[in-house]
């Protein structure tokens, strides 16, 4: 749960989506949103002013309890442990490494599957040359950097569409596998015309 995924669910207070039902991995959750954990966070950013890595741990945990805070109070935020078939052809995928309970998603119809896998990759020119590259925001960079390749040489050699919201436009293609590296190959893109005038 980092708030660049999060930003928009609420807006001064007020579920954006009051409809919808959020739904997140239970390790997840417990890590952004359990009391101690934010008190933790809170102390060791105050002991430690510079560390970078702990103010954006501190921020996180505040934007997130605002963000989510009101979909739990509404019985509208649900925990679910990775592996979980949440509804017919939507299955969770733990990821962790990135974050405690990082989780894809992949949908499947038809034969056809797409993964949404948030951030195993941040920065595709970058990651994708050198996926060992971690992140000042992994939480575990050893384990984001093992899942990040075991996922790459999936979707690579599996050819599964891919959807990560830190990829070029439009967001959504495939990986293609070389023996150094991988490359994004985004779907084409068509815009309609307007009929407005």
């Amino acid at each position: 749960m980092h708030i660049d995924h999060e930003g928009g669910l609420t807006s001064n207070g007020i579920r954006a989506f009051p409809n919808a039902v959020l739904h997140a991995d239970d390790r997840e959750a417990d890590y952004w949103l359990n009391p101690e954990n934010e008190k933790r966070a809170l102390d060791s950013a105050a002991r430690h002013p510079s560390d970078q890595q702990a103010k954006f741990v501190e921020n996180n945990i505040v934007e997130t309890r605002k963000a989510i805070q009101p979909y739990i109070d509404a019985a509208h935020f649900k925990w679910f442990h990775g592996g979980e078939e949440l509804l017919p052809g939507l299955r969770a995928i733990s990821a962790a490494g990135h974050t405690p309970g990082h989780t894809m998603f992949a949908l499947e119809s038809d034969g056809a599957r797409i993964l949404f896998w948030g951030d195993i990759v941040h920065v595709a020119e970058v990651q994708l040359t050198t996926p060992q590259t971690t992140i000042l925001f992994d939480s575990d960079p050893t384990q984001a950097r093992a899942e990040r390749f075991k996922m790459l040489k999936e979707v690579g050699s599996q050819r599964d569409l891919i959807a990560g919201s830190h990829l070029p436009f439009p967001g959504v293609g495939h990986i293609r596998m070389s023996q150094q590296d991988f490359t994004f190959l985004p779907l084409n893109f068509i815009g309609e015309p307007s009929n407005d005038k």
